[in-house]
């Protein structure tokens, strides 16, 4: 949104709020309230992303695929510290 003010309503504003400190002060405090709510909103949804990736990758965990003729690039799965693939057995 941009305004353009002239050289009048600018002179307007200035009287404004050298007479009324009071209500500029109060106006610039909800300014600063709801500026303050959408930075905290951000940070939020930023830290629930990482947080979702971490815990999908702990979950997921390695995703590697074999080539095995017999079962073909299923993922495999973390076995007494070897990759093995559920479907046939093959392991690294």
């Amino acid at each position: 949104m941009k305004i353009e003010l002239d050289e009048k309503s600018i002179k307007n504003l200035i009287k404004y709020a050298k007479n009324n400190p009071k209500e500029i002060l109060e106006l610039m405090e909800q300014f600063a309230d709801q500026t303050l709510e959408i930075l905290m909103k951000k940070e939020i949804l930023e830290r629930g992303a990482q947080l979702y990736k971490m815990i999908k990758r702990e979950i997921v965990g390695p995703v590697t695929h074999h080539k095995c003729p017999q079962c073909r690039y299923h993922p495999l799965k973390k076995i007494k510290n070897k990759l093995t693939c559920p479907e046939c057995g093959w392991s690294e």
